[in-house]
């Protein structure tokens, strides 16, 4: 028997819909049930800090254009994620 699928902790950003094959698959909380959900994390929220880089580009290492700007650029560059791999 597997055990039950985590609930979902991220917002998620619907587009055209589910197709119907997937929808049995489909992990929600039930009506009614209390949940507080991040905000859905989208492809500018990851990259939107790396620096431009151009198809003849000879450096291996670049520094990022600015600071983090969202949760999700601050934990990638944390120590703490870091470790983990």
């Amino acid at each position: 028997k597997l055990p039950q699928f985590p609930l979902p902790t991220h917002d998620v950003v619907v587009r055209y819909g589910v197709p119907n094959e997937f929808e049995r698959n489909t992990v929600a909380y039930d009506e009614g049930q209390p949940r507080k959900l991040e905000k859905a994390v989208v492809l500018l929220d990851t990259i939107s800090d790396l620096p431009d880089v151009k198809n003849d580009e000879v450096r291996e290492e670049m520094s990022y254009k600015t600071p983090p700007q969202t949760e999700f650029q601050k934990y990638i560059r944390s120590s703490e994620y870091g470790e983990l791999f």
